[in-house]
């Protein structure tokens, strides 16, 4: 059995129907849900800290590049 491999600085994907393609990156960035969450995430994250009088977990404020 012959293994298949892209070509040096390339990546690639196999289809359902087993064929390469190359890949393309997803843009997560020019979806609505992304620039929707981006608009708001500060404001959800200020409006928790207040309701419940405690930091966010280390571990988010660590994604956020916060320091904990």
């Amino acid at each position: 059995m012959k293994i298949m491999t892209a070509a040096p600085g390339t990546t690639s994907q196999l289809t359902p129907g087993g064929a390469h393609e190359p890949y393309e990156r997803r843009r997560a960035e020019e979806t609505t849900l992304y620039q929707l969450v981006q608009e708001y995430v500060e404001t959800f994250f200020a409006q928790v800290e207040q309701e419940t009088g405690a930091g966010l977990p280390k571990l988010v404020q660590a994604v956020r590049g916060m320091p904990p």
